[in-house]
């Protein structure tokens, strides 16, 4: 429901409280559900009860898509960026590789101009010395 809501009708959760900061944050915590403490551990592992972790995994990201084509780049980036942050300066691999995941999925979505949000939130990140954040900044 949370995912079809807003694709059902972009302008009627908009006039919901919170319904876009709660769904956004429900979508990471499903990617933040893999479930083993270590990065050596998860590899290595495959059972069947790992790969409900996995699947939860995988509900996160699509929720993730579904929402930034639904609520729009804007609404949806505004919720997402601070977790984004949070998340990639975490000690948990968990978030790390979340934050980084849901950054690659951005990369594919159409509402999201990924080059402009590392020029603006992520600055160190697309930084070699100046060069090459000049030259993403006329990009844009």
């Amino acid at each position: 429901m949370l995912l079809t809501l807003p694709e059902a009708g972009r302008g009627s959760v908009r006039k919901i409280p919170n319904f876009a900061k709660t769904a956004v944050q429900l979508a990471f915590v499903f990617m933040g559900e893999l479930g083993e403490d270590s990065m050596e551990e998860w590899s290595k592992s495959k059972d069947d009860e790992d790969l409900e972790f996995e699947e939860n995994f995988q509900v996160g990201l699509e929720a993730i898509d579904r929402l930034a084509l639904s609520l729009g780049g804007k609404l949806f980036l505004a919720e997402a960026i601070p977790i984004i942050k949070q998340w990639l300066g975490s000690g948990k691999w968990v978030h790390r590789h979340a934050a980084l995941m849901v950054i690659n999925c951005l990369g594919s979505c159409p509402a999201v101009n990924l080059t402009k949000i590392f020029v603006i939130h992520f600055p160190g990140y697309v930084s070699d010395g100046g060069a090459h954040s000049q030259s993403v900044e006329n990009a844009t």
